[in-house]
């Protein structure tokens, strides 16, 4: 079973549901406050899109270059939670790729927080035996140098929640 979601997103930045900030990382987390819709809004809906296009292409190569090496992630589906480095996130990811996914996501809201930037959204996840959904976070953090200096890559990621149905064999 894949337990995983992502996301197809949506730029409507209505508030029907209040989102919660992700536990703190290793990095300390600054207080939020939201980015007006701006050139940087646009910026961040971009790397959104890319990441929801990547997983809905299964074009694992694209989806992997969107990750800091620094990441740390939480995997979650329904009561099951699993914490993962880089390597074990893309190494599960990689076996979801193998099988046709849909991604979508709706409700995106950013939220500039100082040197990271938090992007909220509800989330489904759909294959072909398997749908979850729920609110997912994902942190953006500025590379500071190396071959993506100034670019924004995701250095952390959890489904705050998984409803999950399973849709057959």
């Amino acid at each position: 079973l894949c337990d995983w979601s992502s996301d197809v997103c949506s730029s409507d930045l209505q508030e029907k549901t209040k989102l919660t900030p992700p536990p703190s990382s290793p990095e300390s987390l600054p207080t939020q406050t939201s980015i007006p819709k701006t050139s940087s809004h646009e910026k961040f809906q971009k790397l959104i899109d890319q990441w929801l296009k990547a997983q809905n292409e299964r074009d694992f190569l694209t989806y992997e270059s969107l990750y800091a090496d620094r990441f740390t992630g939480i995997r979650r589906s329904g009561n099951r939670t699993v914490p993962l480095n880089r390597e074990g996130w893309m190494k599960d990811r990689k076996r979801m790729f193998a099988h046709p996914m849909k991604v979508e996501a709706e409700d995106l809201q950013i939220s500039d927080m100082g040197e990271t930037v938090l992007i909220q959204f509800k989330q489904t996840w759909t294959s072909a035996t398997y749908q979850d959904f729920g609110l997912k976070n994902i942190v953006l953090l500025q590379i500071p140098d190396g071959e993506f200096k100034g670019d924004y890559r995701i250095v952390r990621e959890e489904l705050m929640s998984s409803e999950k149905e399973d849709l057959g064999d």
